[in-house]
This record gives C-alpha cells, structure tokens and sequence, in this order.
C-alpha cells in the first residue's frame, strides 16, 4: 500500500522587513513549532511548495541579498522543525512580487505592462517577447536575479528554465509520476504598479505550454504561482485559467493572503494565505495529503491567534472546513470527467427516492458544469450526502430569456443524474405575463436539454403560502425583517432593491418607483423551499439559481434557524453585459427587449450591440459578455448534454472553445452563432 502524498504549503512570509522585527519572530516561531507538531501527526511532506514573496523586497538599507541570507536561516529552520531535509521533502519556490529588486525595473519596463491592458495584440506580443528572449526580456528578468541567486544555494531536485525562472520537475511516489510545474507569474510586477497591479500580471501561453511539455507524460500534474489566475491580464486571464483548471489536477498559489480552497472532481484551487503579514492579521499555511489508493483529498488550514500568547490553531474557514480546520474533498482526477453518453435519458421520482447513494454520476456532472460551463457550486452545508438531492428551483415569473434557458438546461442534466426537479414560480405581484405561456417555454428548454419535463413539480407561490405555508411565513419574516442583525442597505441589495449599480446613482425618486413587496420576497423564497422540504426532513436540497442570487442564499444562512437542512447552492454564470437601451448599465433578465428574443432577428441584433459595445477593447470576448456567454452556456452545454455536433462551423473550421472566437471573421460569427441560438432557444 502506497502512503498518501503530502504537501506543505507555505507562501508570502515577507522575510527581511526591519520595520517587522520582533513583530514577524512572534509569528514565524511559534510557526515552527507547529510544524513539529503537523509533521509528527500527518507524517514529514513529500514536497514543500513555497508560493511566492518569500522576501520583503528592496529597501534602503536592507538589500535583497541580506534579506534572502536571512530566509535561508529560516527555511533551514523549517527543515528542521520538519525533521526531514531537502532530500526526502524537496522544496519547490516560485519568485513573488515581493522577491524583486525594484531598483533594476525602468520607467519604460513600467509603461509597456501598463500598455498591454489596451492593446488588441497584447498575447502576440508577449508570446513573441518570451519565443525570442532579447535584450527587453533580459531586462525584464533582471529584477528577479536575486531570486534566482537564492535558489541556487538550497538543494532542490528541479529544472530551471533560466529564459523564464521557471521550474518543472517529476516526484515518482509509489506507481504515480507526479509532474511539478513552478510559474513564474512576476516577470511584469513592479512596486510602481501596486495599487493597479491587478489585471497587469502575466504569465504568458508559452510558458505553460513549455511547462506543460516538460510533465506531459506523468499521471498528476501540480501547477505553482504567486499570483491568482484572477490576477492575470484580461487578454489572457481566460486562456490560462481554462488551460490550468483542464490539463492540472492541483493549483496552488499565494499573493492574496486569504485562505481559501475550490475544489471540483477534477481540480483543486489551494491558497495557503500568508505565513506573516502582521500578527494582528490573518496569517495561514496549509496540509494536503492526497491518497491515490483510497482517492480522497485532504486539506488542514492552520492559522494564527494573537489572543493570549499567540500561537498557532485550527483554521477554520466557515462553510469549508469543520473545527479542526479539515475538510475532505473530491479526489481532483481528470480520468473521471462525466460524458453526456453516461447519463440517463430520464429519472423517475421514484427512482430518486429510493436511491441510497449520492451518486458518483452527479458529482461529476457538477463539476463538469463548473469546469467547462463556469457554473458556481456551494456545498454550504451540503456534504456528501446519502440520497439524491431534490432540486428546488425559484423562478420570478416574467418574459422568459436566455438567461432562464440556461437554468433549465442544468435542471435536465441534474434531472438525468437521478434528482427530482421542484420548479418554483414566483407569481405574486406578477400579471405582465402568463404563468401557462412561461411554464410551456421552460418545460421546452427543459425538454430539448434531454429532460423530461412531465416529471418536473411545479408550483406557484401563492399556492403553497395559501396551503401550508402560512405556518412558515411568518416565521420567515421575522427573521428576516425583524430579527437579522442586517443594517438597512445590506437588506436593500438582497431584496435587490439597491444593487452595486444604483448605490451610487440611484436617487429617492428612483426608490419610489420600486414595489414595496420585494422587501418580502427572500421569506417568500425561503418559506417555499420548507415547504417543499417538509415530506421527506433527512432528503438534502440543490438550489438552482442565477449568480445574483448568492447574496440571498447567503442570507437565509445568516437568518435561518434550522441548520438541520443540508443545503447547497448551484449558481449559473454571471452574464455582464453592458445594455444598449439603458444608458450603458448592466443588462439583466427585465429588459425585454435585449435578452427576451422572439425571433432570429433579434438574436442578431443583439449580438452585432454586444459586439459593437466592446470593439475598441475587446471586452466583447470577455467569458461573462454576452456572445462568448450565449456560445458557451447556450449553445455548447445543450449540445453536450444531448450528445449533439458542438460548436460552429465557419470557413471549414469548428469553433468549440469561446477562447477562439475572436480568432474568426465578425460578421460570419454573429451569422453562424445566431442560427445555432435559434435552433436551441426558439
């Protein structure tokens, strides 16, 4: 039997700050004590990744090269505290922002990153920059030489592409070859960008790829960086976190000193936070031990308290890990990723009920949606549960969009995996629409997604508060309006009756105009689901819903007294489309016109304004704009799940990827992406 794979994952310790002392010594030796104590109970890293910032950077007085001596006395403390060596738990750093000398960054280095927020041919221009490693990329480099000096006095059994400071690598643990790959994410950070850094970081498609080339034939791959793929420049943001959440099972990083883990079945996401930035601020470092026998993944947050004496502790991360600072979470395994084929044609209710598993089937299709569809999944207080969820699913009765239609292409897969389909319709205060004419619509879309739509329950709020929600209602209301700890403003943007846009324009006159009973409509929404939940207490619930309805799942968990119910959320993709008819606000499901299509038409239209509103910058192929957003959620998940041709055809060519969407001619796009709507939306 193979022993699991441990990683150590520190990052951001900022060694070397005198202004720090004795400060930082209060936090990082205590820390070493802690190590002691993990090590003996976990068992001694087979690798130590240190994500970035390892240093504080140059200051008068304290030079780089001071500062990284003194890093090196610390990281020898690690080893030791460990009771290992480099040997047996090779250590694997990656340069941070904080680990180069601002003094060898030139005014015209600082131009050129900010430039290339603006320029069209931004990724052309960097890929060629890196290919061909002149005397602009030398330059470039030389801000990281201390860095690189560093790393060639500890032992480590790494590759360094001295054209990238970039390291790659293979562990042989048990029958696994596991491939290392440490990215440089820092080249273009300089201290003159800080405040703006964000959107300016670059790692460059050639250096993935090159890393990539060098750990292609191993069975696990690990990707380290400093920066957040969040971070990264807009023209390659896209590109580099798809190509990082596809071809690697793990994702470590540091930089924004914020514990936090996303995990799906085939990718992990594991921000250590900060060895030190202050001891009365959060500082963390992280476990993970990964059993490739058993398949299980386990994460340990250790934090520090500078309550009492100060020391380390638990860190515990609500909604994500227990007390202990654990969580245990889907093996990240890219053999497993659900196919359309493997699911079932239907489910019946009784099927569901019966089911004793959570099935393996729906996890993989949650996570499929969230790696290929960019959907959002919350366990909150789901886990792994034993029976299928019931999907309830809150809908305010209006004109139905595209944005509805994406929703009830998720609700057929989640039917087609076992999971029975409670469609809500909020119909109070609604009488622009038929509630007949909007079921129709959506059972269609529910239907040409492979559901089947004479399985779903449907019901109407009204009806459930005038049956047996009355017992509930009030309950609700109290919570929420009388009991919630909520200032004013916070209750506003849940009811979504002030939002990020109106906060700052908004006057009396246009809070005048907005009907008083959405004050009511989280309890309403609430009060509904315990209904619904109340024939079967011990069955868990999936809530289907669009991403601006996390503020008010998250508010329910603030208010709710019933912790017992094990809920979770599944949010689709956030559509930020600037609208043509609204002054340049964001679009949403109400404007009619834009988003409600009844017609081939009108698709074209309003892809020729999305276009047009984002030509000069190129934000139009943004993954939240609409035409990349109508392609991917709209056009690509109902193919999939059907097991239809995917894509579009233009000049012989399959266009199946929203990252090569620009690549075509406009005017064939809009033509061959609006046929492909009307075909699965009308």
């Amino acid at each position: 039997m193979t022993n699991p794979f441990v990683i150590l994952h520190l990052s951001d310790s900022h060694i070397g700050n005198p202004k720090h002392h004795p400060d930082s010594a209060s936090v990082l030796r205590p820390l070493l004590s802690d190590l002691t104590s993990k090590a003996r109970e976990i068992g001694a890293p087979n690798l130590i990744v240190f994500s970035g910032d390892l240093a504080y950077g140059q200051i008068s007085g304290r030079p780089l090269a001071d500062q990284y001596t003194e890093a090196k006395t610390w990281i020898d403390q690690v080893y030791k505290a460990l009771e290992t060596d480099y040997e047996r738990s090779p250590i694997l750093p990656v340069p941070g922002n904080h680990d180069l000398d601002s003094t060898q960054v030139g005014a015209d280095q600082i131009e050129w990153v900010k430039s290339l927020k603006e320029k069209p041919s931004a990724v052309e221009e960097v890929q060629k920059l890196l290919q061909e490693r002149g005397p602009h990329w030398t330059r470039i480099l030389e801000r990281q030489a201390a860095w690189r000096i560093f790393l060639g006095q500890i032992r480590h059994p790494w590759e360094l592409n001295l054209d990238l400071n970039m390291l790659t690598g293979v562990i042989t643990h048990g029958s696994k070859r596991i491939g290392i790959a440490g990215l440089n994410s820092s080249w273009a950070a300089s201290p003159q960008l800080q405040t703006e850094a964000n959107g300016t970081m670059w790692i460059g498609k050639f250096q993935l790829l090159t890393a990539l080339e060098h750990i292609e034939e191993t069975d696990f791959k690990i990707a380290v960086t400093h920066h957040p793929t969040s971070w990264l420049n807009q023209a390659e943001k896209n590109w580099i976190e798809q190509r990082i959440q596809s071809k690697f099972n793990v994702h470590l990083h540091g930089h924004e000193h914020s514990q936090w883990f996303i995990d799906t079945s085939t990718h992990l996401r594991l921000e250590a936070g900060a060895c030190y930035q202050g001891a009365d601020k959060e500082n963390a470092y992280s476990w993970l031990k990964l059993d490739f026998e058993r398949e299980t993944a386990d994460i340990q947050c250790r934090t520090y308290s500078d309550r009492g004496g100060g020391g380390w502790i638990a860190g515990q991360v609500p909604d994500k890990t227990d007390e202990r600072g654990c969580a245990s979470l889907i093996f990240p395994s890219k053999t497993r990723l659900q196919r359309p084929e493997t699911l079932r044609t239907s489910a019946t209710s009784s099927q569901a009920a019966d089911q004793v598993e959570f099935t393996q089937e729906l996890r993989e299709y949650v996570a499929t949606l969230q790696d290929r569809y960019g959907f959002r999944w919350e366990r909150s207080s789901f886990r792994h549960e034993t029976k299928l969820p019931l999907v309830y699913w809150p809908i305010r009765l209006r004109h139905p969009t595209l944005i509805h239609a994406v929703q009830c292409f998720a609700a057929a897969g989640l039917q087609r995996c076992g999971c029975d389909i409670a469609l809500c319709i909020d119909e109070l205060g609604h009488k622009d629409y038929s509630q007949e004419e909007f079921e129709k619509i959506i059972k269609r879309w529910f239907a040409i997604a492979g559901g089947d739509e004479t399985k779903i329950t449907t019901h109407a709020c009204s009806e459930l508060l005038e049956v047996d929600g009355s017992r509930d209602i009030w309950e609700q209301v109290k919570q929420w309006l009388g009991e919630t700890t909520y200032t004013l403003d916070k209750v506003l943007q849940v009811s979504k009756l002030l939002t990020a846009e109106t906060e700052t324009t908004s006057s009396m006159e246009d809070f005048r105009r907005q009907r008083p009973r959405r004050l009511l409509t989280p309890a309403v929404v609430w009060t509904c689901m315990l209904y619904l939940h109340h024939p079967d207490e011990a069955r868990p619930i999936v809530t289907l819903a669009g991403y601006d309805e996390k503020p008010l799942w998250q508010a329910w968990r603030d208010c709710s007294n019933v912790p017992e119910i094990k809920v979770g959320h599944l949010y689709a993709p956030e559509l930020n489309q600037k609208s043509t008819s609204r002054g340049d606000k964001p679009i949403h499901m109400g404007t009619n016109e834009e988003l409600a299509w009844e017609s081939r038409e009108d698709i074209m239209r309003s892809l020729e304004n999305a276009i047009a509103a984002g030509a000069s910058t190129d934000d139009w192929l943004d993954q939240h704009r609409l035409v990349p957003w109508a392609f991917r959620e709209c056009v690509l998940l109902p193919a999939w799940l059907t097991g239809s041709q995917s894509g579009i055809v233009i000049d012989g060519n399959t266009i199946n990827s929203i990252l090569d969407l620009g690549r075509v001619d406009q005017t064939q796009l809009i033509r061959k992406l609006a046929d492909e709507l009307d075909r699965w939306l009308l």
